[in-house]
């Protein structure tokens, strides 16, 4: 029987990774990957000698084989590889914004330590991967950026209660007055009270299988041959957005609130449809593309950020300023289907979304 031992490490910004990482769980991804036991060793820089001893070594601690070597065949994991491979992937992808709010916030408390002078702005809201890369970027501008990750709703909850100085939320692009995201939102949002910029743009659609084997287009296809969803939870942006997408269908926007398979992040989504236990779900197609599957678009939706009016942070310029610049735009192409186009700029709500007279 094992057991699992957590441990961070403090490392320079420009080599902090996402999430939790194992050398054994890296060694299987890279030969699953590589189809090739050279391949694999080359692509995590070290020599295959070095590379199969690391195998053999843990071969021999869990008295199996992990992978399967034929002559003349290409590398692949033993039914061990394999499903300790994807009892990390499940795992990590179920608590994806959980581990990241913990590494976030330790990140904060280091470099508040580090430069007690710099300026502190609690960014509360959803989960977005290129907004997770901020903090990196705002510290040598003496800002210190603490993401609290929940849900949209929840971080301007939070940001009306004087708990977060800024939001971070999204929705879909051309909302109007009577959809659920306006319903959702506008409240929250009022040009009277709530100051906003753009941030990002990204692309939502279906996660399926690899290949598309069932041909699924639409979500009408899921609910007509009563396919299996991988839904997300209420109050999340992403379940704002389906319930607009069954109504634009002409379905009623309630119709798979009772999906079985409820996943707290797009990433488990996406895995979830990887690993067979859902044949769609809906996510945004940075997650579909890391788990090597496809993805059918179906809209955009923008994501801002938010600030009280009565409570300006005081490094917002600074802010907003390090957002418009051509360097930290371009780093949105890093995430597939994510624009920086325009982030930083001011927005007037009024005009953007046509909610308020």
């Amino acid at each position: 029987m094992y057991s699992i031992d957590l441990s961070y490490s403090i490392v320079p910004s420009e080599a902090a990774q996402t999430g939790f990482g194992n050398p054994l769980i890296r060694e299987l991804e890279a030969i699953e990957s590589e189809k090739s036991l050279k391949m694999a060793a080359k692509k995590l820089g070290v020599s295959y000698r070095y590379f199969w001893g690391q195998i053999e070594s843990w071969e021999e601690k869990f008295g199996q084989k992990l992978v399967i070597r034929e002559q003349g065949r290409p590398a692949q994991l033993s039914p061990l590889g394999t499903k300790l491979l994807w009892a990390e992937k499940s795992v990590m992808a179920r608590y994806s914004v959980q581990i990241e709010k913990l590494r976030t916030e330790l990140a904060s408390a280091v470099a508040a330590a580090c430069d007690p002078n710099a300026d502190i702005i609690t960014v509360a809201g959803c989960y977005d991967p290129w907004l997770s890369k901020l903090p990196a970027a705002l510290f040598s501008d003496g800002i210190i950026a603490d993401l609290k990750f929940s849900t949209s709703r929840e971080g301007l909850v939070s940001l009306h209660a004087g708990e977060a100085d800024m939001a971070g939320f999204n929705f879909p692009r051309g909302s109007g007055p009577d959809s659920t995201a306006a319903g959702t939102f506008a409240q929250l949002i009022d040009p009277a009270s709530v100051g906003l910029c753009r941030f990002a743009s990204r692309t939502q659609g279906l996660a399926v299988a690899a290949g598309n084997p069932l041909g699924i287009e639409q979500l009408s296809d899921v609910i007509d041959r009563s396919l299996r969803y991988a839904g997300r939870p209420v109050g999340t942006g992403t379940h704002v957005l389906l319930r607009d997408l069954l109504r634009r269908e002409g379905l009623p926007g309630d119709l798979l609130d009772g999906t079985k398979i409820v996943e707290t992040s797009h990433r488990g989504v996406a895995l979830a449809v990887a690993s067979g236990r859902a044949d769609a779900g809906l996510c945004v197609a940075d997650a579909a593309q890391a788990a090597r599957i496809d993805f059918v678009p179906l809209a955009v939706e923008d994501y801002y950020l938010a600030w009280r009016l009565d409570r300006v942070p005081a490094s917002l310029p600074r802010l907003l300023k390090h957002l418009r610049t051509a360097q930290w735009q371009m780093t949105a192409s890093a995430f597939a289907g994510m624009s920086g186009e325009d982030c930083g700029t001011c927005v007037d709500q009024k005009q953007a979304f046509g909610w308020w007279s």
